[in-house]
C-alpha cells in the first residue's frame, strides 16, 4: 500500500526506498536491511514470510541506526522521510531516547521528515519521547490486518503531499499544531 501510493504518479521526481526491519533476537543484528536506495518502482511486496516479530523491541537503537545508515546516502538538496513503524514500546535498547530526540531533531534541521506510527500504543507519548512531537507525523494503529492497511494509507498520503507539494505539506502541519493543545487528554484520545 505505502510503495504502490509512492510510486504512482511520481512527476518525475527521483524516489529511492529503503526498508530496515529490528527486533533483537539471539545473535542477529538489531537491524536488518530488506533493501536500500533502491528506485520505489521496483521495490517488491513483502510477503507473510517476509518478515515476522521475534523478540524485543530496540526501537531507539534502530531509529538511530537507521539514520546513520541513511546519512551515508543523503545528499545536500535531498529530501528525506523516515517512516517508523513499530508494533511494541522501545524496552532494549541501549540507546536512550533523548539521545534519539537530538538526532531527529538535528535531522529535521537539515529538512528530514519522521513519521511515527505506533500499534496499540500512546503514539502521541512515545513518538515524543524520540522527539517527533508535531501532529500530523504521529499515528496509532490497531496492530491488525485492517489496522496496518489504513496506517500504511495514511503514511502514504504523507508521504506522497511531502514529495509533491512540500509547501502544502508545511502548511498542513503548522494547521494542525494549531487545533489540538498538546495536553488536551480528550482530544488526543478521539
Amino acid at each position: 500500500e505505502f510503495v504502490a501510493k509512492l510510486a504512482a504518479d511520481a512527476n518525475g521526481t527521483n524516489v529511492l526506498a529503503s526498508l530496515s526491519m529490528f527486533d533483537l533476537s539471539g545473535n542477529d543484528p538489531v537491524v536488518r536491511h530488506r533493501f536500500q536506495s533502491i528506485p520505489v518502482a521496483e521495490v517488491t511486496p513483502l510477503g507473510p514470510g517476509d518478515y515476522e516479530p521475534r523478540g524485543a523491541t530496540p526501537l531507539n537503537d534502530a531509529v538511530v541506526q537507521t539514520i546513520r545508515s541513511m546519512d551515508k546516502r543523503v545528499k545536500e538538496g535531498d529530501r528525506v522521510m523516515l517512516v517508523i513503524l513499530t508494533d511494541g514500546l522501545e524496552n532494549s535498547s541501549e540507546t536512550s531516547s533523548a539521545d534519539v530526540r537530538k538526532l531527529i531533531l538535528d535531522r529535521e534541521r537539515r529538512g528530514w521528515e519522521f513519521i511515527y506510527l505506533g500499534a496499540n500504543q500512546d503514539s502521541w507519548a512515545e513518538g515524543s519521547k524520540i522527539g517527533i512531537a508535531a501532529r500530523g507525523k504521529r499515528f496509532d494503529y490497531e496492530a491488525s490486518p485492517a489496522g496496518v492497511q489504513a496506517a500504511f494509507k495514511v503514511s502514504a498520503a504523507r508521504a506522497r503531499k511531502f514529495r509533491d507539494a512540500p509547501d502544502e505539506y508545511r502548511a498542513e502541519l503548522d494547521s494542525l499544531s494549531d487545533r489540538i493543545d498538546e495536553d488536551d487528554e480528550d482530544a488526543r484520545r478521539r
